[in-house]
């Protein structure tokens, strides 16, 4: 039996979030999720005001994730505060596992 039944995997068209997709999959492969007969689901989750990481923990609440699996730009100093940072805001606001997959690394410049 799997560990993980209900992966939630938060994708844009960014190369982090591939890179956390490609971990996912790779994850409930391993998992034998796939050999259990379990299907992907998707949903488009739309954040008007901003707040992506809000808009996450309340879909991987509402759906009852077991794992929320992210790939992450891998933004420091200036850039992570004037972007903000939505791994950040899933650190701190959820009560679910989180795998964090880094994606290519982000120059400061």
């Amino acid at each position: 039996m799997s560990l993980y039944r209900r992966i939630l995997v938060p994708v844009d068209d960014s190369s982090a979030a591939q890179a956390g997709l490609s971990a996912a999959i790779a994850l409930a492969q391993d998992q034998q999720a796939v050999a259990a007969g379990l299907t992907p689901e998707r949903e488009l989750i739309v954040a008007p005001d901003g707040h992506v990481g809000r808009h996450i923990v309340q879909a991987a609440v509402a759906w009852q994730a077991d794992l929320i699996v992210i790939g992450t730009h891998g933004r420091q100093g200036l850039s992570l505060w004037l972007a903000g940072s939505t791994t950040e805001t899933l650190l701190h606001g959820l009560n679910v596992p989180l795998l964090v997959v880094p994606g290519k690394q982000v120059d400061e410049g």
